[in-house]
């Protein structure tokens, strides 16, 4: 059984669509024999344990030693797996992984190991503070190793890459650029026959409805998108705004303000999907960072797949990409009118192949990327 190897990846949020979605795929589609192997937090052990199994994959869950600052002493776990198991290959999805990755390798205990870099790590650490300070000095040297040593890499984003070059002298070419991709419940989804749903919600069809969902840590921004949600509220009486995040203080202040036009809920991540089909615009709107400059959001592929127009600041790594298809609008001042318009059923069905032909696994480019990582490991 080859491995895909996760650390500190608690199964909350993405893990369906970014680890459980993608590893199922490999193996329906190139018949990988790849497992999932994570060492997840002691303190929920057995709780994450159960959910990580009930997704009905091959799967090893290890309790990872307390304090990330330890996580090298997960290596004696892994040497047995290893051993028991004898991967050809490890696709190893943070910089933790794959240090433990390029252990085995080195014991002979695997051929190859593939980094999944979904984040520029240095920038992470340096910019948002969200490693710990011990951590934190040993990011970028761990990030290096990632990059040199792996024997492919993945990246999200050719900005990434190009920042990988500049910072580490990264200067292979063995690396494929794969998106964070929909899962299955977003291209199942039907993005038409919303009035009865947007009805049933509380919503009519004169509403324009903005929606933001994720997380409220330091990254995302969201003071950004509160202030200009805030601004458009004044300006345009038929705006209406949904909040999918947990409160703060900021949020109650505008839902105060504003009781009748927004809403913050707090929802199983199943159920995200039916709430931004109804909407017209998805909110992305991030402060000005390394971070956001080369990071490619997996709610922009969501909120595509739903048929969103995107309103969304000029300096993600989802600008250009934006501006080039006609996908919305970009925000120079969040204080300025935003001319926010209705989405025709004749824009939502462009936007939604947009989505499909870029940002699903089996999207040609995709395809062949993850065709090429799983033909390294299996040799």
């Amino acid at each position: 059984m080859n491995f895909y190897l996760t650390i500190n990846e608690e199964p909350h949020g993405l893990f369906k669509s970014q680890i459980i979605d993608v590893i199922s795929f490999l193996d329906k589609e190139f018949d990988s024999n790849l497992g999932l192997v994570c060492f997840i937090s002691l303190r929920t052990y057995f709780k994450n344990r159960k959910i990580i199994k009930s997704f009905k994959l091959k799967t090893i869950v290890f309790p990872s030693i307390p304090k990330l600052y330890f996580f090298r002493w997960n290596i004696v776990l892994l040497i047995i797996a290893c051993w028991i198991y004898r991967p050809k290959g490890i696709i190893a999805r943070n910089v933790f992984a794959c240090k433990l990755a390029l252990k085995c390798k080195g014991l002979k205990l695997t051929s190859n190991v593939i980094y999944d870099g979904r984040g520029y790590l240095k920038a992470e650490a340096e910019e948002y503070s969200i490693y710990p300070i011990n951590i934190k000095k040993q990011i970028s040297d761990l990030e290096n190793l990632s990059l040199k040593k792996s024997d492919y890499i993945m990246s999200i984003t050719s900005q990434m890459i190009e920042c990988w070059k500049k910072e580490y002298n990264y200067n292979k070419t063995n690396y494929v650029i794969i998106p964070n991709t929909i899962g299955e419940n977003f291209i199942n989804n039907n993005i038409y026959d919303n009035n009865n749903l947007r009805n049933k919600l509380g919503y009519n069809s004169e509403d324009l409805i903005l929606i933001y969902s994720g997380s409220n840590a330091r990254w995302q921004s969201l003071d950004n998108t509160i202030n200009f949600c805030r601004k458009q509220l004044v300006l345009n009486g038929k705006i209406k705004v949904i909040l999918l995040t947990k409160e703060i203080p900021i949020i109650t202040k505008l839902i105060h303000d504003y009781p009748n036009r927004v809403s913050c809920k707090w929802i199983n991540s199943g159920d995200v999907v039916k709430y931004m089909t109804i909407c017209d615009y998805g909110l992305l709107m991030r402060n000005k960072s390394i971070t956001n400059s080369v990071s490619f959001s997996t709610k922009f592929a969501e909120y595509l797949s739903c048929g969103l127009k995107i309103i969304t600041t000029n300096n993600m790594a989802i600008s250009k990409f934006v501006k080039d298809n006609d996908l919305g609008i970009i925000i120079q001042d969040i204080n300025l009118n935003a001319d926010i318009k209705s989405v025709s059923k004749q824009d939502k069905t462009y936007i939604r192949e947009i989505a499909i032909k870029k940002f699903t696994k089996t999207s040609k480019n995709n395809y062949d990327n993850y065709k090429k990582i799983i033909t390294l490991i299996k040799q």
